[in-house]
């Protein structure tokens, strides 16, 4: 069900295509997967057939039509074609719409090239000053679609993982080129005010496109806070060009980077992470009626977590786990943010019961009583550990500030001791 979801809803793009040779390389899928993938990438046709993992794929499939049609395309394919000097050569021609649109394209397959066999982002940059270096009629044309290019730039930076790591970067282009329109010299980075600007459709839905995007590269990033800061932020701001923010996710959303359903999931997920206990209600509140309704999952996980059944809540934990492990970039986020959450709740009903035996404790949190002293110990909880009468005791806390303090270094601690993990798998798997 889940790989339909890859299969069929995503737009095409070389993300795409990089997705779905994950899942077809780790999880069970039908010949019928992997048939549609190898077309799309051994078609002397497609801008895909660079695909550095084809090969892999060959052998999963074990079909000798699609070696022969690859073995092919390896004969009769340029594998380091000149882009730069069919660059050069359009450059030199009329300045015209139809030359620009000419290069435009021709810019993006060379970065599809470059992602397609260096499975790397890192030389793959902003296009700006190429157009400003043609001159002053190829730049005005720019000028005009200078958002629809940074959020393809924002896709392309997700390719290999690098968009939590490039976000800085990326919101400071959004804000430049803000300014550009807004012919506005402020050196003030950090400030998104968005009305008074005058674009066309396709530029206003790109712009609102490319917030939404660098708000999940901020999930990704494990930021919650400022996930939770910049989703509140958006809803608040202006039209612009007659649309909103929320406009644009509800009718004109791309999800060429990540499906708008999980996009909302993550920051009601940073909303259970980040926010005070005390004003989750009015949040819900608010994000409920305007984004959630539609997602039962995500609706039976609030549920659960306001009524208090966090062994129940761990079951729905999983269940989204499961549907998420299909997408390698959101499903490590997933596992980081679980993992604070699940403490985030130890923390919080500790505080509450004050004091209670293990057996009690593992049968409310679903979780073991190894797992609970781990925790204890592991963030210096303020718990006295009875052992001769199975008993915790949470020591008080002089006001839930304190305790909000507590929870929210959770988030540090628990990326450390996760990325710790991934550093030793991956050096046991480099020596085994």
């Amino acid at each position: 069900m889940y790989v339909d979801l890859y299969l069929d809803k995503y737009e095409k793009g070389p993300l795409y295509v990089k997705r779905l040779a994950y899942i077809c390389q780790e999880f069970p899928v039908s010949a019928d997967v992997v048939h549609k993938l190898l077309d799309m990438i051994v078609d002397p046709e497609s801008p895909y057939k660079y695909f550095k993992d084809t090969p892999r794929l060959l052998r999963i499939m074990g079909n000798g039509v699609y070696l022969q049609r690859y073995n092919e395309l390896q004969a009769t394919t340029d594998w380091k074609p000149n882009f730069d000097d069919d660059l050069f050569k359009l450059s030199k021609l009329e300045p015209t719409q139809a030359n620009f649109e000419r290069i435009v394209d021709l810019l993006h397959l060379r970065t599809v090239h470059t992602l397609m066999t260096t499975a790397s982002s890192d030389n793959v940059g902003d296009n700006s000053g190429f157009y400003y270096n043609l001159g002053s009629e190829y730049s005005a044309m720019f000028r005009k679609r200078s958002f629809r290019e940074l959020r393809k730039l924002i896709v392309y930076k997700a390719y290999d993982g690098n968009l939590a790591s490039s976000t800085v970067f990326l919101r400071r282009k959004l804000q430049q080129v803000l300014e550009y329109e807004h012919d506005d010299e402020s050196d003030d980075d950090d400030r998104m005010d968005s009305d008074e600007y005058n674009l066309d459709k396709e530029e206003a839905v790109a712009y609102w496109t490319c917030r939404w995007y660098l708000l999940y590269a901020l999930f990704l990033g494990n930021n919650y806070q400022a996930v939770v800061e910049e989703y509140f932020q958006l809803t608040k701001e202006p039209a612009v060009s007659g649309y909103t923010a929320s406009d644009v996710l509800a009718n004109e959303y791309s999800n060429e980077l990540i499906f708008k359903e999980y996009l909302l999931r993550t920051v009601c997920f940073s909303v259970l992470v980040a926010e005070k206990m005390q004003n989750l209600e009015s949040r819900w509140t608010d994000m409920i009626r305007e984004s959630f309704a539609s997602d039962p999952p995500l609706r039976k996980l609030i549920k659960l977590y306001t009524g208090c059944r966090f062994s129940d809540l761990k079951t729905v934990l999983t269940e989204f786990q499961s549907e998420f492990d299909y997408d390698e970039q959101l499903s490590h986020s997933y596992r980081l943010w679980k993992r604070t959450f699940e403490y985030k709740i130890c923390v919080f009903y500790l505080s509450l019961v004050k004091r209670v035996t293990f057996d009690h404790l593992e049968a409310v949190l679903g979780t073991t009583s190894e797992d609970i002293t781990k925790l204890i110990s592991l963030f210096k909880l303020r718990v006295k550990i009875d052992q001769k009468n199975n008993l915790v005791e949470f020591q008080d806390t002089d006001s839930y500030i304190e305790l909000d303090k507590q929870i929210q270094s959770l988030n540090d601690a628990t990326v450390a001791e996760m990325r710790a993990l991934e550093v030793n798998r991956m050096v046991k798997e480099a020596f085994d």
